[in-house]
């Protein structure tokens, strides 16, 4: 299929074509993204091999790279510790008092922790491990309880520091066409794609989420908890003074939990800038060095604030997170060769030409490319797709005038969705074991989540002023 292809579309279709279609039949990714690149090289450039090995020095330039091992670290730290039980100690605290609150509890705290850890899988395993029973306890509905943790685990790659994020920038700004944003006079104006700019632009499209979720949760459940909470909270222990007075004592004990997605966004943008206020007080720093100190801090808090994770068990979370991230980077490096080839042999170039051949407006090429995502999210993972897909779609967004960052979120929202449908979603065989109930119990439990989440992707992708409006 893929040499017929290359026949007739060009060498660029065919390792395209191969490459998926090996991910398609199980074969791992690096294999499958390798096999494409030195194929590539050697039989249709008549290159060595060393030439994917030159890139791959390259690429360990890019200073953000560095910034993922610290995030994964940071994020497994905080997963072993004790961090996702304060955090949910206090949303517990703060709206559990309420009709449907403990349901809209659990969504702040995957949110809260989303801006943690970076992860989707990550925030399902450690906020749903928790607040599963408890949610079943009070009353809610055991289909509802697992629908609600699966989605709202997915936030992890939304709101920011998100992996995803980080992978899709460093992807697609190697090719400058991705960044040439088409203007309305038909001039070309460069604008700056960076991991900064994604996080910034995903903050306002993940709080939006999470409203909608938490929105929904006080729709669904406020009249069919509210007798089974009572019954079930009589029977509790009565708790020692007011609503107040709880949540003042829960906010000290998580409040260096809740401090440190301030501590890594504040730092990115300037907002611990006391100067302006006559205070010799500022902290600055980048997304790479952002990511070192939300480590150092976590160590902090889980070894000497916390005092739950012993110094024993920190050789053991590096050990795990070394073998995450060695399979990520190799893949990473060579699907960075991969796109090089890509640009060399002018593919995205033709691709752009293709569509803007048949579909005329901006409109007509958002609909189809959402349309094209969401099925390819249901087929393979999101960092598959950032990596062999987004490289090829970014420069045609941007030739339609569609803002580089707006598509960057829009297409790891789409990716999102792809956490939670079959027969590849992440989310879904995490929730299953985090849970012990079958894939297909998950599934039935978050069908009427997606549908929310299609009309939170809609909003977001007719709606750009969502993902830019604090880029400025």
């Amino acid at each position: 299929v893929a040499l017929g292809l290359g026949a007739y579309w060009g060498s660029g279709a065919m390792i395209l074509v191969a490459s998926v279609l090996l991910v398609l039949m199980g074969s791992p990714l690096f294999v499958a993204v390798g096999v494409g690149t030195m194929a590539s090289w050697m039989l249709l450039r008549d290159n060595s091999p060393s030439v994917v090995v030159a890139d791959v020095f390259e690429a360990t330039k890019k200073q953000e790279l560095l910034a993922i091992p610290f995030f994964v670290l940071a994020g497994n730290l905080m997963t072993k510790g004790s961090i996702a039980k304060r955090l949910i100690e206090f949303t517990k605290t703060v709206l559990g008092p309420l009709p449907g609150g403990l349901g809209a509890g659990a969504v702040v705290a995957c949110a809260i922790f989303a801006a943690i850890s970076g992860s989707s899988p990550v925030t399902v395993i450690a906020i749903g491990s928790i607040l599963f029973p408890m949610l079943v306890a009070e009353g809610y509905a055991e289909k509802y309880s697992i629908g609600v943790l699966t989605t709202a685990g997915g936030l992890g790659i939304i709101i920011p520091p998100s992996i995803p994020m980080i992978v899709y920038a460093i992807v697609v700004s190697r090719n400058p066409n991705a960044l040439k944003l088409a203007q309305p006079d038909g001039t070309f104006e460069t604008v700056s794609l960076d991991p900064a700019a994604l996080f910034k632009a995903g903050i306002l499209p993940g709080l939006f989420i999470a409203l909608m979720l938490v929105i929904y949760t006080f729709f669904v459940t406020w009249p069919r908890t509210e007798a089974a909470m009572a019954a079930h909270r009589a029977s509790l222990p009565v708790e020692e003074g007011t609503w107040l007075s709880r949540t003042a004592r829960s906010f000290v004990r998580s409040l260096p939990s809740l401090f440190l997605p301030v501590l890594i966004l504040g730092g990115i943008y300037g907002w611990l800038d006391l100067e302006a206020l006559g205070i010799p007080f500022a902290l600055r720093f980048t997304v790479t060095e952002a990511a070192a100190i939300a480590v150092v801090y976590a160590l902090f808090v889980e070894l000497v604030v916390n005092r739950e994770l012993k110094l024993k068990h920190v050789p053991d979370v590096v050990a795990e997170s070394a073998i995450m991230m060695g399979s990520l980077f190799l893949i990473l490096v060579i699907a960075i060769s991969l796109n090089r080839f890509f640009v060399f042999e002018q593919v995205p170039d033709a691709a752009t030409e293709w569509m803007l051949a048949r579909v005329s407006t901006p409109t007509g090429f958002l609909i189809m490319v959402n349309l094209f995502l969401l099925a390819l999210g249901c087929v393979m993972d999101i960092l598959s797709a950032i990596l062999i897909v987004a490289p090829l779609l970014a420069p045609i967004a941007a030739s339609y005038g569609i803002h580089p960052v707006h598509f960057g979120i829009m297409f790891i929202v789409n990716l999102e969705l792809g956490y939670l449908t079959p027969p590849m979603g992440i989310n879904l065989f995490v929730a299953s074991t985090v849970f012990e109930r079958s894939i297909v119990d998950v599934i039935r439990a978050i069908v009427p989540f997606l549908v929310l989440m299609l009309f939170c992707l809609a909003v977001i992708v007719w709606v750009p002023w969502l993902s830019l409006a604090l880029l400025s």
